[in-house]
């Protein structure tokens, strides 16, 4: 661990965790992380508020992105259980569905 790294937990409780310290759109911020990485077919992206992961535990979304395969639903499923657990802060979530070229057709997409 680096220093001045946290782990999970501790980011969950952190007295800062609602200060941005890298975005998009903002001069004073502007220095972003680029990572490349694999996707395959039917692989999902996850791209959230903390208004979703401060009320679910990181199991239970993940349980609800494997059980529930139609973005849509499964997003309107996270939304729907983050408010049932508190729902004290704005909960966005986003699903990016990733297809295979050959099955990438109208309303694919999620499903």
């Amino acid at each position: 661990m680096k220093l001045g790294d946290i782990n999970s937990d501790q980011a969950r409780v952190h007295p800062w965790r609602h200060v941005l310290s890298k975005c998009l759109g903002r001069e004073d911020l502007r220095q972003i992380d680029v990572q490349p990485f694999d996707l395959q077919s039917s692989d999902r992206l996850l791209l959230c508020s903390d208004g979703l992961t401060e009320e679910l535990p990181d199991h239970l979304i993940a349980s609800h992105l494997k059980t529930i395969r139609a973005g849509d639903r499964a997003a309107a499923a996270l939304v729907e259980a983050a408010k049932e657990n508190g729902g004290r802060d704005n909960i966005t979530v986003v699903i990016v569905a990733f297809e295979d070229e050959a099955n990438d057709t109208p309303g694919n997409l999620g499903q």
